[in-house]
């Protein structure tokens, strides 16, 4: 079931209930990478956890077919700790997207794990669209995650 527990989303809520069920809509899993996953760390569901029934993931990887991005970070997750990920989220206003052509750019799964990038990687690597660019800044950028309509790379 989806759930919403970002504390941005809730005082979205107060200002346009519509926004909150757009954006934010999520689940918990499992981090068991061996590492923290940072904020806007893009992941790939890749098992269960039968202790509480929750995904097991790993960051997504444009070189990796099975690695395909089907949720986002929004608060760091630690490692063998239970966190929150979300299928759609509007990041926080903290990336750089100065590279972006654009305010509504395209944003691509990258190659390197759990990244992304506004050029679209080279072949063998596979295409994954993985959000818009909203806001473009070099301190202050903003995408909306969308990993709900983009959940299908190209070949």
């Amino acid at each position: 079931m989806p759930i919403d527990i970002d504390p941005q989303a809730k005082r979205m809520r107060k200002r346009n209930r519509i926004t909150t069920y757009l954006w934010n809509i999520g689940m918990q899993i499992r981090n068991e990478t061996g590492g923290t996953l940072a904020r806007n760390t893009l992941l790939a569901i890749t098992g269960w956890d039968a202790v509480k029934d929750v995904p097991k993931v790993s960051k997504a990887d444009a070189d990796d077919s099975t690695l395909m991005a089907g949720l986002i970070v929004r608060s760091p997750i630690s490692n063998n700790r239970y966190g929150y990920a979300f299928y759609s989220s509007l990041s926080y206003r903290d990336i750089d997207t100065s590279a972006a052509a654009a305010v509504g750019s395209t944003v691509f799964l990258s190659a390197v794990a759990g990244g992304f990038v506004f050029v679209a990687p080279i072949a063998p690597a596979k295409t994954q669209i993985v959000g818009r660019v909203t806001v473009k800044h070099a301190t202050t950028g903003r995408i909306a995650f969308d990993l709900v309509t983009n959940s299908k790379p190209s070949v």
